[in-house]
């Protein structure tokens, strides 16, 4: 009686839908379409079904949740995951496919560290079962041999369920019923997106076109906008774009993971911390040199030439340090150049800027120390002819003062309308 009892609950417990995959975008759609394939109202014979897709694209969430529904339905089931990672054991092929084999069974049946002597114990113990039977991240044909070889190993109405990358795999093992993953459509995966980075299903305010960016970036799959979505919650504009700047380099979505672990890490913070110092002690030098410059061609006259020979000076140590703030910002930003009449400029394709050098702030800056080292040149050429320089007294130092200080400090990373990729094709 008490055992009876014990059974009714768990099985009104187990009967329980579960709620871990409440609001996932798009796997309602997933599951219908693989149930359809499963014909579960078919209790003739047992039947093996595939899922296949790219990695990332969320074959294990589908697998857990179809277990998750169905397991009620079965007097026996069980989840197998990583399977792939079980051939690295360094067994030979008939010690592999036992170890497999004895690894089902102990889930199955519910029995720790079960052994089993020959490779047909499967057969022998479920042959009259009906199962439900779920193997992901299968890749490799001896590991379906080992655990699903035929289909009367099972009893009738089992289903067996096999998830993998490699369609091929599933031809040779002769599984014709096979649901391919497709990848999210857009809206779909902007609404991933933002459910893990905004905890809603629409980007905040201002970030619309960096979240659209970063989902081309992850080219839609599902697992790569969790993990990012997830890393870039609660973050600022800018650690958005200087993770963009990281993920456009990335073509395998495992690699995101490395890039966001590597993201945490002191050392970049370090890193950036010296970059963002040597930029700021290149614009104090650079608007000292500046006015150095400009307060040498005020007195600078015949009779006081040195002055003039001041004056350029630091207006050419002034366009060197100008340039070099313009290499770094290129180097750190991986920067492109384009040669386009009537005129060549620098532009930031990860940051969508389309303008010349970049940004405003740049040709503000480098107007500047142009338009000062010609003004020092002028007034050189002139005292060097023992004749007084035309400019006198002028504006000029305090132009290039504020404009040099307002280029670096007004600069902010933007997003233009238009994704990267269509900026991309552009270029």
């Amino acid at each position: 009686m008490i055992e009876k009892i014990v059974k009714d609950v768990s099985d009104k417990l187990s009967s329980t839908p579960s709620t871990d995959f409440d609001g996932m975008v798009g796997l309602e759609a997933h599951l219908q379409k693989t149930q359809s394939l499963l014909h579960l109202d078919d209790d003739d014979e047992a039947k093996i079904v595939g899922i296949c897709g790219p990695a990332g694209i969320g074959k294990t969430t589908i697998s857990r949740a179809l277990h998750s529904r169905l397991s009620s339905s079965f007097p026996l089931s069980c989840f197998m995951e990583d399977i792939k990672g079980c051939s690295n054991s360094g067994l030979d092929e008939d010690g592999l496919k036992l170890r497999l084999q004895e690894q089902l069974l102990s889930k199955i049946l519910n029995q720790d560290d079960m052994r089993i002597s020959h490779l047909g114990t499967i057969k022998e113990m479920l042959h009259n079962q009906k199962v439900l039977i779920i193997l992901d991240d299968v890749d490799d044909l001896k590991q379906l041999e080992a655990l699903a070889k035929e289909t009367n190993w099972f009893g009738r109405g089992s289903r067996i369920i096999v998830a993998t990358e490699d369609q091929d795999l599933l031809r040779q093992h002769g599984i014709d019923n096979t649901y391919h993953v497709d990848v999210p459509s857009s809206e779909e995966a902007l609404k991933i997106l933002c459910i893990y980075a905004f905890r809603q299903s629409k980007p905040h305010y201002g970030f619309k076109e960096l979240a659209q960016s970063v989902v081309d970036l992850c080219h839609n799959l599902p697992l790569s906008l969790r993990m990012v979505g997830s890393y870039l919650r609660g973050k600022k504009e800018e650690e958005w774009v200087n993770l963009m700047l990281k993920l456009e380099t990335i073509t395998d979505y495992r690699d995101i993971e490395q890039v966001l672990r590597v993201s945490y890490e002191p050392s970049s913070s370090i890193r950036k911390s010296k970059s963002r110092c040597v930029m700021a002690i290149l614009v104090v030098t650079n608007l000292l040199s500046e006015i150095a410059s400009a307060v040498a061609d005020q007195l600078s006259s015949i009779h006081k030439p040195y002055f003039t020979r001041i004056s350029l000076l630091m207006s050419v140590l002034s366009v060197f340090l100008s340039i070099l703030d313009l290499y770094l910002k290129v180097r750190d930003h991986k920067a492109r150049f384009r040669c386009k009449w009537p005129k060549p400029w620098f532009y930031y394709p990860s940051r969508g800027y389309n303008r010349i050098f970049g940004s405003f702030t740049d040709t503000v800056l480098l107007f500047c120390v142009v338009g000062q080292l010609i003004v020092s040149t002028i007034n050189y050429s002139f005292i060097e002819t023992r004749r007084d320089g035309p400019i006198k007294v002028s504006v000029w130092p305090l132009f290039f003062s504020i404009g040099m200080v307002g280029s670096k400090f007004m600069e902010k990373p933007t997003i233009l309308k238009g994704n990267l990729l269509q900026q991309k094709c552009i270029n």
